[in-house]
């Protein structure tokens, strides 16, 4: 069944054409995320994306690189274009149904709700090579994403995005929901190349840090069951670079945080060794031991109210 449900998945996202000739769709990239999920899938060294080879170039993405805005405005009048000429997006079923007038009527809180309730952002994500393009579509066809990442608090709704794809991780629950909350916490990270978002990052590192190990802790539990000398998952979905992702996003943090406290966190967890076929010990045991550091740097910060 889970099998059938990403293929299906899949075939969707093969099928769209934008007539966008400056979009290149991820057809590929989502296959191979998508596949990866996939509960039997075994677990290779190329699932990994170790901190010393990764923490220099999302250091770069979050807070050197810089959108043109020039050519994202002319992008955005492409697709303007092409939505006025009557090109549909894709997964119409996943699109949240209300009007602009609705949505800025809302509470932030009750909008990001709106907004990460489905997986139509992640998937945009898988979508596109440039997350950049991913916000454009989302802010242009869908009034909910425009009107939460023009907000000064748009920061608030992330955050709250982290708890509610984590909500999701249950074994036994239903199959698309499951699979929305392993694909949301995966790609949710990328959000902070948003410039807006990437504003806002700004002196509230802590606070993502904060929230990415309470997700990490979830998806302990959630493969809690899976057998240590396995180098299958068998608990459904599990795609082990949704952990990846946040561990290494918040190594970026901590470095940010404090230099000094975060060369130890960082020597200890790149120091983990995992074979090309990793059992689901080793998974577990890398997890244990991010939290259990990134839990140090947090206990030396006292945890203040969000600003």
């Amino acid at each position: 069944m889970n099998r059938v449900i990403i293929i299906c998945v899949f075939l969707v996202v093969a099928s769209i054409s934008f007539g966008q000739g400056q979009t290149q769709e991820r057809s590929f990239i989502v296959s191979e995320e998508l596949n990866s999920l996939n509960a039997s899938n075994e677990i290779t060294k190329e699932n990994f994306y170790f901190p010393t080879d990764k923490l220099e170039y999302i250091r770069r993405c979050i807070y050197e690189s810089s959108d043109d805005e020039i050519s994202m405005k002319r992008y955005e009048d492409d697709l303007r274009k092409s939505i006025a000429d009557g090109n549909v997006g894709p997964w119409q079923n996943l699109v949240p149904k209300l009007t602009r007038e609705e949505c800025i009527k809302m509470p932030t809180s009750e909008l990001a709700q709106v907004c990460f309730s489905t997986s139509l952002f992640t998937r945009l994500l898988l979508l596109y090579d440039k997350p950049v393009h991913a916000f454009s579509v989302a802010k242009v066809r869908y009034p909910c994403y425009e009107e939460l990442f023009n907000r000064d608090d748009l920061w608030q709704g992330i955050l709250g995005a982290y708890s509610i794809y984590s909500s999701g991780l249950d074994p036994k629950g239903e199959p698309n929901n499951v699979m929305d909350a392993i694909i949301g916490l995966d790609n949710l990270p990328l959000v902070f190349q948003c410039n807006k978002m990437r504003e806002q990052l700004k002196g509230r590192e802590l606070l993502f840090i904060r929230a990415q190990v309470n997700a990490l802790k979830k998806i302990r539990l959630y493969i809690k069951n899976d057998d240590d000398n396995s180098t299958v998952s068998a608990t459904p979905f599990f795609s082990v670079t949704a952990p990846i992702s946040m561990i290494n996003h918040s190594l970026v943090f901590a470095q940010k945080v404090s230099e000094e406290k975060s060369k130890t966190l960082i020597d200890n967890i790149s120091k983990l060794q995992l074979s090309t076929k990793p059992k689901m010990g080793d998974i577990k045991n890398y997890i244990d031991i991010s939290i259990a550091e990134f839990q140090q740097l947090l206990n030396s910060y006292p945890e203040k109210k969000s600003d």
